[in-house]
């Protein structure tokens, strides 16, 4: 027993191999005589084992350094009479000297060189691997090159160092790309992986990128995980395709990110990143994703733009913060099939949302929309359920001029009122419901607003300026609004509705003619209110609209004299022909007076001497005579035989001039009240 254990110890330290297929230095070409570490990794690897270095030569690198050429006739199958048993060839703990050159090489073998150090270049470029390849927990300090590298199965570089650029251009992996903790600390060129194919995963969490990413036109069969990534410089993924979910979750981005015309499968996940730098753009242009997309707690500090993007079903902004003052966050064209939600969301600087499409409801609730100097800009948006503006601070308004909507909200609870400079409606359609709910609006602008169904305004306070010409409503409810008190500030031409109310009391009508009074004049206003309550069998309040109309009308240049005679004479005598009985009153009064005033003694008394019944100067016969007298002195045109029997020179300066009065009182309250009757008629 002890003569073969001293035999394979001389094996050993002459470098011979006790293995069945040894190695003839004379056969490898230039590769000259192995090394001791050369001959032990043929060793173990022929027996299938793993090749730790450090484990079998200690912590110094003199003894672990392997060349790169042996490497590449290890892999390569080059080593005559070595041959390579399934489990592959793992070796760890390697340094390795030399340039490492595979391009064009076919490996057969699982590969797997785990916490080695590559001082030389690598160059995989059109390299085949036909099973796994494995560069885990390395360090490389020169350039690696995997153009059209080719793996059939997995690829795992985790864990590992590139101290300069890296370029895996138009790989292709079979299986699982893993790249979890990879560190690439080229600043100038960094990392490329454009246009590669990974059939399945790829997975690049917590991975740091010191210098540009590009993944554009890389395809993804399934998931991208970018949990916790670094990345210091720019980052491309434009027109990247992965085939179920895009996760960028936590990821830091301090330079310009691009995530245009990206294809996801299924969902983009980029909740808590952050997107640092304060004006390199983070673009979502024409961003596709097949289910949902979602950004909550996410932050901005730079320009944004989702121009054109395509959400197939909700997208979710919950809690993102939008930083920069100044850079636009761009929506425009925007289009999600289900829902989009921005409850809590910060926005510091300009949001547009034109042309925006929107299939179900637009959530910004508790939404905080910061710049002073621009509305929230949503003109033309399509909303295809409840535009909700719930208890949002818009400090420069909202303009939803244009808009489509089925239903809108826009306000704050009742203890919680709130303000906002403007609001802009014109233009806007609204399918269902618009309500506005205890909020106070420096200006409304909502000329040409339809709301098809029901408009209700509830503790609304316009300051500024009321804009509700050529509106159209199929309800219009307000209840305790209050109107801008400036002249000229209230706009109501052309307005139109099928019904309108002020409240449930039975004088709401009263504030709805207040309403149109506080508003610039237009008779149309009035005519249409004035229907409504003839319609509903309210003529009372019909005509005292109609008065209050027509009286407008005059007043407007009430200085001119035919204005103040229509003002004395059809408006107080008849109240525009809508108080016929006006005139009687006033008539009659009229007439009682003249009863006492003219004295049957001032007839001629030849003819009073015939009339016996007068001489008898009973009480009731004598009232009656003197009512048909002063009737007859008060008709125009009308002869009872009274009048011409009275005489003139026989009254007193006073009853003469009451007289004419009552004569000319005559002449114009009988016209007046038959053409009052007339046009009751009419």
């Amino acid at each position: 027993m002890l003569p073969y254990i001293l035999f394979l110890l001389i094996f050993f330290l002459s470098g011979s191999s006790p293995v069945s297929g040894q190695v003839d230095p004379d056969k490898n070409g230039s590769l000259g005589q192995l090394s001791l570490a050369e001959k032990w990794i043929v060793q173990q690897v022929s027996s299938g084992k793993v090749a730790d270095l450090q484990q079998h030569f200690g912590q110094g690198e003199k003894f672990r350094q392997v060349r790169a050429r042996f490497l590449v006739k290890l892999l390569t199958d080059g080593l005559e009479g070595v041959r390579i048993p399934y489990p592959g060839i793992r070796i760890m703990q390697a340094v390795v000297t030399g340039s490492f050159d595979l391009e064009n090489a076919e490996v057969n073998h699982w590969v797997e060189l785990l916490d080695c150090r590559f001082q030389g270049e690598v160059n995989f470029r059109d390299c085949l691997f036909k099973k796994g390849l494995t560069l885990s927990r390395d360090q490389f300090a020169q350039k690696v090159e995997m153009q059209r590298l080719r793996v059939l199965l997995s690829a795992n570089i985790s864990e590992s160092i590139f101290q300069q650029p890296l370029d895996l251009w138009r790989a292709q992996i079979g299986g699982v790309l893993i790249a979890d903790g990879l560190r690439s600390e080229d600043a100038s060129t960094g990392a490329n992986f454009s246009s590669m194919t990974v059939s399945q995963a790829v997975f690049f969490r917590k991975a740091v990128f010191m210098g540009p990413v590009n993944f554009s036109g890389s395809k993804i069969g399934d998931v991208g995980l970018f949990i916790g990534t670094a990345f210091a410089g720019p980052v491309d993924f434009f027109g990247a395709e992965i085939g179920s979910q895009l996760v960028i979750m936590q990821g830091q981005f301090r330079a310009a990110a691009n995530f245009g015309n990206v294809h996801v499968g299924s969902q983009f996940i980029a909740d808590g990143a952050r997107f640092h730098h304060p004006s390199e753009p983070v673009n979502f242009n024409g961003l596709r994703v097949s289910h949902s997309a979602a950004f909550r707690g996410t932050a901005f500090a730079g320009p944004v733009n989702f121009v054109t993007a395509a959400i197939g079903s909700e997208l979710q902004f919950d809690g993102a913060r939008f930083e920069n003052t100044s850079q636009e966050v761009n929506f425009n064209n925007l289009k999600v099939s289900q829902h989009a939600f921005f409850r809590g969301a910060n926005f510091h600087g300009p949001v547009d949302f034109i042309g925006a499409d929107i299939g179900g409801e637009f959530v910004a609730i508790k939404s905080r929309f910061l710049c002073p100097s621009q509305a929230v800009n949503l003109k033309e948006i399509k909303v295809g359920a409840t535009a909700y503006f719930w208890e949002a601070t818009c400090s420069g308004g909202i303009d939803l001029s244009g808009a489509k909507l089925l239903n809108a909200t826009i306000g704050f609870a009742a203890e919680n009122s709130g303000s906002i400079i403007g609001l802009t409606l014109e233009n806007a359609v609204v399918e269902r419901v618009l309500k506005i709910e205890h909020i106070q609006i420096g200006q409304l602008a909502a000329r040409k607003l339809t709301v098809k169904d029901g408009a209700y305004l509830t503790g609304v306070r316009f300051q500024e300026k009321a804009d509700l010409r050529e509106t159209s409503f199929s309800l219009l409810n307000f209840q305790e609004v209050a109107w801008p008190d400036r002249d000229d500030s209230l706009w109501l031409e052309g307005m139109t509705y099928q019904s309108v109310s002020a409240g449930e009391g039975g004088d709401d009508w009263k504030v709805l003619l207040a309403w149109l009074d506080q508003g610039r004049y237009d008779s149309r206003n009035y005519n249409l209110l004035e229907t409504f309550f003839k319609q509903g069998g309210h003529k009372d309040r019909a005509d005292a609209v109609f008065i209050q109309g027509k009286r407008r009308q005059v007043q407007e240049k009430w200085w001119r004299p035919d204005n103040l005679a229509t003002l004395f004479f059809w408006d107080l005598l008849a109240g525009y022909g809508r108080r016929p009985e006006r005139t009687f009153w006033i008539s009659l009064v009229i007439v009682f007076i003249g009863m006492l005033v003219f004295d049957e003694r001032s007839f001629d008394p030849t003819f009073v001497s015939q009339w016996n019944w007068l001489r008898q100067e009973g009480k009731a016969k004598t009232v009656v005579f003197r009512f048909f007298l002063s009737l007859d002195q008060f008709l125009p045109g009308i002869d009872l035989g009274l009048a011409k029997l009275w005489q003139l020179s026989q009254i007193s300066f006073r009853e003469l001039v009451y007289y004419h009065f009552h004569k000319i009182s005559g002449w114009i309250l009988i016209p007046i009240g038959l053409a009052a009757i007339y046009s009751q008629f009419k």
